[in-house]
C-alpha cells in the first residue's frame, strides 16, 4: 500500500519538496536495523560501492560517497550522517549536483512488527522537469524493496 503526503514550497529560486512515505514490515526492529545497516540491499539497488571519508558508517558526523551508476556514467553522492538515534530513529542528508535530500528514518515498533516512517525533504537549486510525484514512487518502492529484503532474511 503506498502511502505519502506531499508538499511542495517554491522559495527564492529554490524548490522544496516534503513527502512522507511508510511500510510495515514484519520482523523485529533489531533484525530490521541490523539489515538496515547491511550494504547488500543498497548494492541490489545499485549502489556500487561505498567510500567513507570520515568516521564510521551510519554514526553521527559521519560522511561517506556512494557511487551509482547513471546513464552510462558513474555519479558520485555525498551520505552525510546528520543523527544517529537507532534503533529508534536516523537522518541522513544526501547531496549530488545541486541537489539536497534530507531523509529522516523512523522504526517504531507495533504488534512485533515495524513501522518504518521516512520523512523526506529535497531541495533543488533549479527547477527539474521531473514530476515530484516520480521521487515519492521512487522513494516507495525502495523501502518496499527493503521491506522484501529484511523478510526474506528472517
Amino acid at each position: 500500500m503506498k502511502h505519502y503526503n506531499l508538499s511542495p514550497i517554491i522559495k527564492g529560486g529554490g524548490i522544496f519538496v516534503k513527502y512522507q512515505c511508510k511500510v510495515e514490515i514484519n520482523a523485529s526492529r533489531d533484525k530490521v536495523i541490523t539489515l538496515y545497516q547491511d550494504i547488500t540491499w543498497q548494492k541490489e539497488l545499485g549502489l556500487l560501492k561505498k567510500e567513507m571519508i570520515k568516521g564510521k558508517s551510519f554514526e553521527t558526523g559521519s560522511v561517506a560517497h556512494l557511487y551509482f551508476p547513471v546513464n552510462g556514467k558513474e555519479i558520485i553522492m555525498k551520505e552525510t550522517v546528520e543523527d544517529n538515534n537507532l534503533p529508534e530513529s536516523i537522518t541522513i542528508i544526501y547531496e549530488v549536483d545541486g541537489h539536497w535530500n534530507r531523509c529522516v528514518s523512523k522504526f517504531i515498533e507495533k504488534n512485533g512488527k515495524v513501522i518504518y516512517l521516512m520523512d523526506v525533504e529535497f531541495r533543488f537549486s533549479e527547477e527539474l522537469d521531473i514530476p515530484k510525484i516520480k521521487f515519492m514512487n521512487q522513494t516507495q518502492q525502495e523501502m518496499e524493496y527493503f521491506k522484501e529484503f529484511v523478510e526474506n532474511n528472517l
